[in-house]
């Protein structure tokens, strides 16, 4: 009887208290099972997303890529027609066409003229591999340097005046552009053509570089009016023609193509877009689409990991839910502890200012970039570190951030070494009752970036050898000067500058010694005029001075002090160089309203102080056309 009940009493709870045991473990398996779905719907949720961003931020790299490539083409095409028309446009060898076509002048005499001032031409143009001077019935006068077959020779068309561009071709190992440009008289009538072959070395080199997210990179560049379409074999290899019927052709129906499958090639994606400002010129760039994948699949990584331990943190917080305080008191520390730890690593200044805008926190990165540190910066108002003539910017900003909630832009700042250039990110902070708490602000050194900016800016509008502004800046300083002149009604002169003797200074001692002569020169003539007025290099040994307000004798005497300037010996090291200059000087308004008028005409003045006998100046007088063309 003692065992019958003994029984069920010891066997009863047992159960009971293991299917206690087991209920808890199960309730907790299901809350681990809901928390570990939710997480990954929530990662895949997040993951795939993201992926296709990437995938799609890739692709509009590549497309970025390919219209800077393509700016870049058509900036190297722009300037080969530029340099291609600079040597038609040469006065002294097209008069001398001139009178060829008028009968005065034989085949054999403008042969024997014209030759060697294109080769002077060729030897200051390292891009121009060759020259081939057609007269007008299409026969060569003259062939310089790397010549195409005249299968090749693509003529502009009879009453056209527009350059023919053709290409890429391989010449002798090495890829080329040819350009036919029509040689037009003062009149317009074609007086000849020449074919210039320009190397292509520049845009190989543009091409070489290697974008890591997107695998093996394929470029090809297409003449759209002729169907010309070609590879960049890459290294030494240039560029291979594609046949005609090759599939890449497709794309070029409909452009832009971007992010396209590739029609040669399903496992790649294709770019296409025409040149800017070349309409019958397109670039092609196709990536491998796995490469691409594999860049955004690496991109995820992380947001991966951080989703793991996000769940895996979540399952922590439902299994300690008996010690909530604790766990919220940890998880805040730790979440502030990685807050600090990264304002105190990012590259970039953090600031943390009061409502009266002084300076509470600043990271070390702040502290470097205004040179001082953290104690002596706290407390100072940031606008106290601006420069002067940015105190009321920086006054406006903060306005604007109290009204709006934020402000961006660029402030200049005084620190220890100099001024920082720097991009701002204000942000005002309310407290809960509205009220403004505090500001936060992001500091980011663009300094280096403004700076590249100006030597992108310098490179464009001034001589990279002298420093002088160049022919372009020199047409707009020029266009400028006779606008102030006609609403003021002063005098402008021209001073066309070409130097005597300094081809003996390049034969004799080297285009490094004639480099150095010419950036002598171009101090001494900075020094001679006054800061009103500008001085220029065309190009070669020729210069060109805007002297504005200035009459004739004004003109002259300027003129006067050039030539005995530069006949003074310049020591350069270690040998004394003797030139000269001759000068010729056109007037606003006596001798022309227009900025090409007036540099012609000096430009004729210069050619009769020449005959003269140089190391002098000549006023233009209209007498000088006549006799120059007499004497070309």
């Amino acid at each position: 009887m003692h065992q019958e009940t003994r029984t069920p009493q010891a066997s009863a709870p047992v159960p009971d208290r293991l299917s206690t045991r087991q209920l808890l473990r199960r309730i907790r398996l299901v809350e681990f099972g809901g928390i570990l779905c939710t997480g990954i719907l929530v990662g895949l949720a997040t993951l795939l997303p993201m992926h296709w961003q990437s995938h799609r931020e890739v692709e509009q790299s590549l497309e970025f890529h390919l219209h800077t490539q393509a700016q870049a083409a058509s900036q190297l095409f722009a300037h080969y027609s530029s340099l291609a028309s600079q040597l038609t446009s040469r006065t002294q060898i097209r008069n001398a066409m001139e009178r060829h076509a008028s009968g005065q002048l034989s085949r054999a005499e403008l042969e024997a003229y014209a030759a060697p001032r294109l080769r002077d031409a060729l030897q200051h143009s390292p891009e121009l591999l060759g020259l081939v001077r057609l007269d007008r019935d299409g026969h060569p006068l003259a062939r310089l340097g790397l010549n195409p077959p005249e299968s090749l020779w693509q003529l502009p068309e009879k009453d056209s005046d527009a350059q023919q561009r053709h290409g890429p071709f391989m010449l002798d190992g090495r890829a080329v552009l040819v350009i036919g440009t029509p040689i037009l008289a003062r009149d317009g009538q074609r007086l000849g053509t020449d074919i210039a072959t320009f190397g292509l070395s520049g845009l190989e080199q543009t091409l070489s570089g290697r974008l890591p997210h997107a695998g093996a990179v394929r470029w090809y560049l297409a003449h759209l009016a002729d169907g010309n379409l070609a590879q960049f074999a890459g290294g030494v290899g240039g560029f291979v023609r594609l046949a005609a019927d090759h599939p890449l052709h497709a794309l070029l129906a409909d452009l832009p193509a971007l992010a396209v499958p590739a029609p040669d090639h399903a496992s790649r994606l294709a770019f296409a877009d025409r040149l800017p400002g070349l309409p019958d010129w397109a670039l092609i760039l196709t990536a491998e689409d796995t490469a691409i994948h594999a860049f955004a699949a690496r991109e995820l990584r992380w947001p991966m990991i951080a989703i793991l331990l996000l769940m895996v943190f979540s399952s922590a917080l439902t299994f300690i839910a008996v010690r909530p305080l604790a766990r919220r008191i940890i998880d805040q520390a730790q979440h502030l502890a990685l807050a600090a730890n990264v304002i105190r690593c990012s590259g970039e200044g953090i600031l943390l200012l009061d409502a009266q805008r002084r300076i509470l926190e600043i990271n070390p990165a702040g502290c470097r970039m205004l040179g001082q540190d953290e104690a002596r910066l706290r407390g100072t108002r940031l606008c106290a570190l601006t420069l002067p003539n940015g105190e009321e910017q920086c006054e406006a900003a903060w306005q604007l951030s109290e009204q709006t909630g934020h402000w961006q832009g660029e402030l200049p700042l005084r620190c220890a070494d100099g001024t920082l250039v720097a991009r701002l990110s204000l942000v005002a902070v309310r407290d809960e009752s509205g009220a403004l708490a505090h500001y936060s602000l992001i500091i980011t050194d663009v300094t280096a970036q403004k700076a590249a900016e100006a030597r992108i800016r310098q490179q464009a509008h001034y001589d990279e050898l002298t420093g002088l502004p160049n022919r372009a800046l020199m047409q707009d300083r020029l266009t400028q000067a006779l606008r102030q002149a006609r609403r003021s009604g002063s005098p402008l002169a021209v001073l066309f500058l070409d130097l005597d003797h300094f081809k003996q200074v390049n034969d004799n001692h080297g285009h490094a010694l004639g480099d150095r002569l010419l950036q002598a020169v171009a101090g001494r003539l900075t020094d001679i005029v006054r800061e009103a007025d500008s001085v220029a290099r065309l190009g070669g040994d020729e210069f060109l001075a805007i002297l504005t307000d200035t009459p004739p004798e004004g003109a002259a005497l300027v003129a006067a002090k050039i030539v005995r300037s530069l006949q003074k010996p310049f020591l350069l090291d270690g040998h004394e160089l003797h030139i000269g200059t001759s000068i010729g000087i056109s007037l606003y308004p006596q001798h022309g309203e227009s900025p090409e008028r007036l540099v012609e005409q000096a430009d004729a003045a210069m050619y009769a102080a020449k005959k003269a006998g140089r190391n002098t100046h000549r006023f233009w007088s209209a007498g000088l056309a006549v006799t120059g063309a007499a004497d070309a």
